[in-house]
């Protein structure tokens, strides 16, 4: 539990960090310090997405490999669904990050803006 405070608290100073300072001057060139915190961002936001997205898909595994044993019912059902939907949810943030508005499908869009100004590859 302390790890996981640890973590929260790390990936939330780096969250306003990057929010305060970075996100929201997007008219001028990016710094040097600007790219290499974007880019540290980028990487800490894909390694904790896709652990968790990995950590779903093998619990979804889980639950149809012990209905294969023969405990199999709906509720097994159920949870492999919302395991797929939490991998697949936690596997799209980790590409693509946030958008700039609620409820909306523009992460494509806005990755892609970022990707140009920041010079990512990936």
């Amino acid at each position: 539990m302390k790890a996981f405070q640890i973590l929260f608290g790390f990936m939330a100073v780096f969250a306003l960090v990057w929010l305060l300072f970075y996100e929201r001057r997007q008219s001028s060139t990016p710094s040097t310090s600007e790219r290499v915190l974007a880019y540290g961002w980028l990487v800490f936001r894909r390694l904790v997405c896709f652990l968790v997205a990995a950590f779903f898909s093998f619990v979804a595994v889980g639950v149809v490999l012990a209905a294969k044993t023969g405990a199999f019912s709906f509720s097994s059902v159920g949870a492999f669904l919302v395991c797929c939907f939490i991998a697949f949810i936690a596997a799209w943030v980790g590409v693509y990050g946030g958008g700039r508005r609620r409820g909306s499908w523009d992460e494509r869009a806005v990755h892609q803006e970022r990707k140009k100004r920041y010079g990512w590859r990936w």
